[in-house]
Order: C-alpha cells, then structure tokens, then sequence
C-alpha cells in the first residue's frame, strides 16, 4: 500500500515532532517504515519518548499518509533526499538534530572533495567582499568546494568568487531551496542551480524568516572541514556558525582586521578563542583533512594564475593602455575608500585632471566609485 517514500514523508511531517526525536527514532528503528509499525510499547522503549510524544505519533498514524501529497512531484529541478538514504550527506548525520529531509536544486557537496565554508557579514566593507572573493576564487581554483548562506555581503562575494574559477559553491538557504533569497542575488542563484547546489531543509514554497537562518548555520559548518569567517559583529550570525563548527570538531580561520572597526570584533573575538588566524590561504589547504581529500580528489580544477587571493587582480590589457597619471592614481588605491581631494594631493594633479582620470579609470573597470566621491580598485 505505502512506499519508502511515503513513510519518509509520513515521518518528516508528524505535527509535532521535530529532528532530535525523529532522530532519536530512526535510532531504535532503523527506518520510518518500522516507527509507522511499531507497537506503543516500543515506541515508548526509545530513549526521549514519553506519552504526549506517543500520542502525537499515533495521531498521525491513525489518520493515515496523504500519498497524493507524498507522491507529488516536487517544484522544476527540485530534489529531496532523507536521512535513511545513501545520498545522504554523512557529515551531516552526525548531527544530534540533522535534518531528516533535504531538499535541494543542483548537487550535493561531494564528501570526497574538501569543503570550506566562507562567511561573514552583511554589511561589510570592501576589504571584506574583495577577500571573500578573491579567497574563494583561489580556494575553488584548488579544488575546494565553498559552502555558504548566500546572504547579501560576504555570503555573496564567496559564491562569487568560487564560481568565477570554474568551482563548485553551495548555498544553505532560510527559505525553501525554490525560493531566491535576497533577491538580488538571483544570478548566482541560477548558477549555483546548475553548476553548484541550493540545500535547504525547509520545504519547497516556505518563505524566509528570521529563525531559520540561525537554523542554517549548523548545516554551513557541518557540511565543511572548516570554517572562515570574514568580518564579523559581535554576537552575530557569523559567530554562532563558528561556535558550531568548533562543537562539530572543523578548525575555525578569522581574517583580522584593524581593532578600531566594529566589524573586525568578532574575528578578533574568534582569534582571542584559538581560531586560526588567517594570514595565508595556503594554510587552508594545509589543513589536514583538507589536504588529505586534496590528495585523494581527481576532480581538481586548473591552478589560477595567482599564487594567493591575497593579490591584487589586474586586467593587463587596460594597464597597458594607462598614462603616467592614471597608473600613480591606481598604484595609489585599494581596499580602502580614498577621495578626490586626497588623491589630487597625493599624485599632485588639479581637481580637473584628477576628474578627467577618474573617469577613465572607471570606464576601464580597474576602479569604482563606492560612495560619492569614494573609489576603490576593483580586484
């Protein structure tokens, strides 16, 4: 009459009943087929499990399994796969409250392959997105996967920079996996659809809410062999995914930052812990367990042309065609925002040619204006 699947479904979904006791279960059990058989007696046997417990299982049971629900196709490009199931994530079933469902668009991280979560805050600065691209640019080009939350900020710059090398990313989202969250992220969330995976463990259709990203966070490091975290508030969201990753046994990297700047408290926080302080990238891929799937792993993408993220990205076709003035003017910029005013002292220009070369520069995509009157190179 029922399938495995439609088991899976009656187990995911008995109001009530969350992943620590469906875990809990599934422990003494074996499978949802056997909980959806099994007498009250036995039920009862299982560590965790008292009568109101029992009695909302029963509920469920007795009112039997939807299967046109459990049976319905899934949203275009959708997956899902169940705790039970060999596609299963196995880092992930070591979690006390792993989720019993995952639903996903794309693939799932390849648990033979290194992974390495990037993350870090929303409202960062330029220093921050440079080097969660450019790290992450780096890392994939090495053949590291990058797991991420996909939020707007340094969530965003990671994704970036993994797909631009060529690289698988992934992003655990707080919405359901067939929902873009921001918005303004839509392209890569199409690229990640094809190329990379979208995992959630909330249903097709659910929409975001502020308690499901902290949520995420434990899946982003348990899916990981370590963690980095770039820029980060004190108590943010970026510090609880770390803390879990040093609960789950992952090595834990901060990038410092100058003490003054509130974003850098809590990689300085995380630092004063024993994080790792992240000073060179080709420490990540020291790591052991890292290096150990990078040995193992055939799937390793073509070296980048720089030794480290670390460098500044150049586009040598405009270089080339650069004046005296405009080439003193970029030597002169990085991730700092500078001015007009101070960049005409400094390469002493007038106001009018500091403008006229500006302007250049931004149309040859080597600088960008961040703010009225602000640029910064772009990497």
């Amino acid at each position: 009459m029922y399938n495995e699947n439609d088991y899976n479904f009656w187990l995911a979904n008995i109001p009530g009943v969350g992943n620590i006791t469906i875990n809990r279960l599934l422990d003494h059990f074996e499978n949802a087929e056997k909980i959806f058989k099994a007498k009250d007696h036995e039920i009862l046997e299982t560590e965790g499990i008292n009568i109101k417990t029992l009695s909302k299982i029963n509920k469920s049971r007795e009112a039997g399994i939807n299967t046109s629900k459990s049976r319905a196709h899934l949203p275009s490009g959708m997956k899902c796969t169940y705790k039970t199931s060999v596609y299963y994530p196995k880092k992930l079933k070591e979690l006390y409250d792993a989720p019993f469902c995952l639903y996903y668009k794309g693939r799932l991280p390849d648990e033979t392959v290194p992974s390495v979560a990037v993350v870090g805050a929303r409202s960062c600065t330029e220093y921050g997105k440079n080097q969660a691209f450019e790290l992450s640019h780096f890392l994939a080009s090495e053949g590291v996967q990058i797991i991420s939350g996909m939020a707007a900020g340094i969530d965003t710059y990671a994704h970036r920079g993994a797909l631009n090398a060529g690289g698988y990313t992934a992003a655990i989202t707080g919405s359901g996996a067939d929902i873009c969250y921001p918005q303004i992220n839509f392209d890569i969330y199409q690229s990640m659809s094809l190329s990379g995976g979208i995992i959630s463990e909330f249903p097709p259709g659910t929409t975001p809410v502020a308690g499901h990203f902290p949520m995420r966070n434990r899946i982003i490091s348990a899916l990981s062999d370590a963690v980095i975290v770039i820029e980060a508030r004190e108590r943010s969201g970026s510090l609880i995914t770390a803390d879990q990753a040093l609960e789950q046994g992952r090595d834990v990297y901060a990038l410092p930052g100058r003490i003054t700047d509130p974003l850098s408290r809590g990689c300085l926080w995380l630092i004063e812990q024993g994080a790792y302080v992240l000073s060179d990238p080709k420490d990540i891929l020291s790591s052991p367990p890292i290096a150990r799937k990078l040995s193992l792993s055939q799937k390793k993408a073509p070296a980048p042309e720089q030794n480290t993220p670390m460098q500044k990205l150049s586009n040598t076709d405009n270089l080339s065609n650069l004046s005296k003035a405009e080439a003193d003017i970029l030597s002169r910029l990085n991730d700092e925002p500078a001015g007009l005013n101070k960049l005409s002292s400094l390469c002493s220009l007038s106001s009018e040619e500091i403008t006229t070369h500006i302007l250049n520069l931004c149309l040859s995509g080597l600088i960008k204006e961040v703010s009225p009157g602000l640029y910064v190179r772009i990497r």
